[in-house]
């Protein structure tokens, strides 16, 4: 499968994350959301959730309806609107993972939405944890339905209000103001230039100097001038990483064709004996006519035999608020493998070594396992109908649900929300959450 890129139009946060497979991007995107959109929505927003180290240490008090990561240590929080226990206040507040309420400012009568950029100290050093706004980072505000920037001052930087802001990315964001007029920012500099570009979508994020745009359905590169480098010709495209792309062109029918990987000119540098299906970390899983999977390397030579029927590369543990393109600039983990048709599945390391088995009932390729918790969950089917969770620690030894040690209570559940951080979630239960229905009338009651 190529990588997914024609979703540039959705939300943001797939838009970012382009360049993971498909299958990781299924699996992998609600991991860092401590409120994303649920089954039923306002059954999740009568639930609270709050931060706890590792051990279960309380960080902060499980209070708020909404806690998302923004990386660096950073948590932005929502408060419950006291005359409406089901909605949510406007604006977010922000602490770091000591559970230090770190102050904000932003322009008078605005509310603060997120951390458009940190400043130089968190550029120089990713593990730095501010405690304090740093004095030359950027906010983001909101004004209504619209958004402004300001500096650390809360003193306005831009003379007009903006309908988007993408993901900040080598000290460039693309930004598109109410006039659907779109602009790059230096973030640095803060200086402008007008993007005279026609995009489907205004999500443009730069990687080693060139971003993917989307126009009339097809996928092209501009450089940090706005300049198109690559016309819009392929129908999916990953950001460049150590200088290559993988990309497809549509075939006949107007369906992704074969992978091929393209330097920063648009010249296809790989092999045309090779069938690509992904491009990580300088490692591809590759194939020959044979149809037989193995991995190359960036110079296309096989580091692993081409003789398994199935070969899926699983990243590392992302967290959403984290910078999703640094997963592609990084070798999988390992590989989830079946060797030929029948065989039990198993992981292969970078080498092409069996590490261990994987459960029988696990299917590949449909549902793969996938990292989260510092675990391997593998779904397991019971029958044709039914499966369930098993947990492997990174040696294929089966363990019980990450951190359910730590709560006594079905109510009380933890799974990682960052590196060294916990989300704790209290379920405020059907009875409770029912109570509160008719006095909101925001939703529907939950049965």
């Amino acid at each position: 499968m190529s990588k997914a890129t024609s979703s540039i139009s959705s939300s943001p946060i797939v838009q970012v994350a382009i360049a993971i497979s498909c299958i990781t991007v299924f699996f992998g995107f609600c991991i860092g959301k401590a409120f994303c959109m649920p089954v039923n929505y306002w059954r999740e927003g009568g639930n609270n959730h709050g931060l706890t180290d590792l051990s279960g240490k309380e960080v902060v008090p499980a209070l708020y309806p909404w806690i998302d990561y923004s990386g660096h240590g950073l948590f932005l929080l929502r408060e419950r609107d006291p005359a409406d226990w089901l909605q949510i206040r406007e604006g977010k507040l922000l602490v770091n993972q000591n559970g230090a309420r770190i102050n904000v400012k932003v322009p008078v009568g605005k509310v603060f939405d997120k951390i458009l950029w940190l400043g130089k100290a968190c550029d120089q050093d990713p593990k730095f944890v501010p405690a304090k706004l740093p004095d030359d980072s950027l906010v983001v505000f909101k004004d209504g339905q619209a958004f402004g920037i300001c500096d650390s001052n809360g003193k306005a930087i831009l003379p007009f209000l903006l309908k988007k802001i993408s993901h900040c990315s080598e000290g460039l964001t693309v930004i598109q103001d109410t006039n659907d007029k779109l602009f790059i920012l230096n973030i640095k500099t803060r200086q402008i230039k007008e993007l005279k570009l026609a995009v489907d979508n205004p999500e443009i994020i730069f990687s080693e100097g060139l971003a993917l745009f989307q126009h009339e359905g097809g996928i092209g590169f501009i450089d940090t001038t706005g300049k198109i480098v690559i016309p819009p010709k392929y129908l999916d495209a990953s950001p460049f990483v150590g200088g290559h792309s993988c990309v497809s062109f549509p075939d006949s029918q107007g369906n992704a064709g074969a992978n091929v990987v393209i330097d920063k000119k648009g010249q296809i540098v790989s092999s045309s004996n090779l069938k690509l299906s992904s491009f990580f970390g300088g490692y591809a899983v590759a194939s020959r006519k044979d149809g037989k999977l193995g991995v190359v390397n960036r110079s296309f030579q096989f580091v692993v035999k081409p003789e398994f029927a199935i070969l899926i590369p699983q990243q590392a543990e992302f967290y959403y608020g984290t910078n999703e393109l640094t997963l592609d600039s990084a070798p999988p983990l390992f590989y989830y493998a079946v060797r030929n048709k029948g065989d039990s599945p198993c992981v292969v390391s970078l080498k092409g070594d069996v590490a261990f088995k994987l459960p029988d009932k696990v299917l590949l390729p449909n549902y793969p396992p996938r990292v989260a918790d510092g675990a391997i969950i593998c779904n397991v089917w019971i029958d044709d109908n039914h499966q369930k969770e098993v947990y492997l620690d990174m040696h294929g030894r089966q363990v019980p649900r990450p951190f359910s040690e730590l709560s006594h209570s079905k109510a009380v559940t933890y799974r990682k929300i960052a590196p060294t951080v916990l989300l704790k979630t209290v379920d405020c239960g059907d009875e409770y959450f029912n109570s509160k229905i008719p006095r909101s009338g925001s939703g529907m009651r939950f049965n």
